[in-house]
């Protein structure tokens, strides 16, 4: 063969294992996969709020919340965010210096703040599979009820540290929208006072140490809509 011969074979060989290889995976018009461009978007949403355990029963119950956030990205599958969240809670006061069939003061509307920042991945970067991308985050921030004193009983919800671990689902409704479901934990720090371990009115409303403070662990689901300001 000779060496024109030689170089045409190899350069056909070449073709042929270029154009096999082309045909792995999908085409480009049936990929599952499209371009889901992201810079920054504000969020609006709403949802529930299923309050952690609290042993002594006086802290801000489950109720409906309401909010919104703002995320801008870094890199190509990253975004930093912001979140501020208003749950319209109510809560039982008790006056640990009544007898016990007396303590209960009622319920009184509670409602409190929550907010975080934090770091959000998205699973599938800047594209969406099918539409959809799957997101995971994590911040730290803070509840607060704004009130600084305390009740009648030495009890005050006030401000505490939480940490928000976030997963959730993004439907890209077209190039400005978008539809977003997730499922939160908010945990963040409780502490009763002493007053709770008093029996001089019968038995005391806590009686274990390991009740008087620690980790309360916060639900939430939401439901919400992103407008994407850049792309």
């Amino acid at each position: 063969m000779t060496g024109a011969r030689r170089l045409a074979a190899g350069l056909a060989l070449l073709l042929a294992s270029r154009a096999a290889g082309a045909q792995v995976g999908h085409l480009p018009e049936r990929s599952p996969y499209r371009d889901a461009p992201f810079r920054q978007g504000v969020s609006v949403f709403s949802g529930w709020w299923s309050a952690g355990r609290n042993p002594a029963g006086v802290a801000p119950n489950s109720a409906p919340l309401i909010g919104a956030r703002y995320d801008w990205s870094v890199g190509e599958a990253g975004s930093l965010y912001v979140r501020q969240q208003v749950v319209f809670a109510s809560r039982t006061p008790v006056d640990p210096f009544r007898a016990p069939s007396q303590r209960s003061l009622g319920s009184y509307s509670w409602p409190f703040t929550a907010f975080d920042a934090g770091f959000t991945l998205n699973m599938t970067g800047q594209k969406s599979r099918k539409g959809l991308i799957p997101v995971v985050s994590l911040g730290v921030g803070f509840v607060s009820d704004l009130i600084l004193a305390t009740d009648v009983g030495g009890y005050s919800f006030g401000t505490s540290l939480a940490v928000t671990p976030t997963v959730g689902m993004h439907y890209v409704v077209n190039s400005k929208y978008r539809v977003r479901v997730e499922v939160g934990n908010f945990m963040h720090r409780f502490r009763h006072p002493d007053t709770y371990y008093s029996t001089t009115y019968g038995d005391a409303i806590l009686t274990r140490n390991g009740d008087r403070n620690g980790w309360r662990h916060n639900i939430t689901t939401t439901l919400g809509l992103t407008l994407i300001t850049f792309r």
